[in-house]
Parts: structure tokens; C-alpha cells; sequence
């Protein structure tokens, strides 16, 4: 970054902020929040009729569209591959990312 400030360049100025950003919010998503959602569910269990709540990281791999699309893409691809009648390496077809 220090490098970048230096020789004026904003396009890698902006690329390190952007990295730094990223690890943060990956860092808090990742290690944080399932710590303290763990640490909570402890508090919470002292007290009745609390539910605990649910990491916010488990809820958006649970409902995210992308990771169903590749859950989808990876079951096809095996399965053409498994069942392929081919002689050679199965064609796969291509495909795309649901809008």
C-alpha cells in the first residue's frame, strides 16, 4: 500500500483497500460471529425460554443461490462423468449462473 501511495498509482491504491476490506469482513463473518454465537448459546441456555440465534454465516451459506448452483453444477458433472457412455472424457456442457 505504502509502495503504491508513493508511486501515485490509485488503481493499486484501491485494489489494497478493497483486499483489507475483504479480510476484515471474511475474518468477522468466518471466525467472529460463530465465536460469540457459540459463547451466546451458553449465556443463553442459564436463561429460560431464550432461543440462541443462528450465526449469520451459517444462514447465508444455507440460503445463498450461488452455493446451490454449484451444489447443482457438481452433482450434473459427476454425474455425466459416472454414467458418460463415451470412450473418452465426457463433454460437459456449459453452465450458467442463475439470474
Amino acid at each position: 500500500m505504502a509502495v503504491a501511495i508513493k508511486e501515485g498509482n490509485t488503481h493499486a491504491m484501491m485494489a489494497g483497500v478493497a483486499a483489507m476490506i475483504s479480510i476484515i469482513l471474511i475474518l468477522d463473518f468466518l471466525i467472529w460471529h460463530p465465536i460469540l454465537s457459540w459463547v451466546r448459546r451458553f449465556r443463553l441456555e442459564e436463561i429460560p425460554g431464550t432461543a440462541p440465534t443462528e450465526p449469520l454465516m451459517m444462514l447465508l451459506v444455507r440460503e445463498s443461490r450461488f452455493i446451490r448452483w454449484l451444489k447443482v453444477v457438481y452433482r450434473r458433472r459427476s454425474h455425466l462423468r459416472r454414467y458418460s457412455a463415451e470412450s473418452g472424457p465426457a463433454a460437459l456442457p456449459s453452465f450458467r449462473l442463475p439470474v
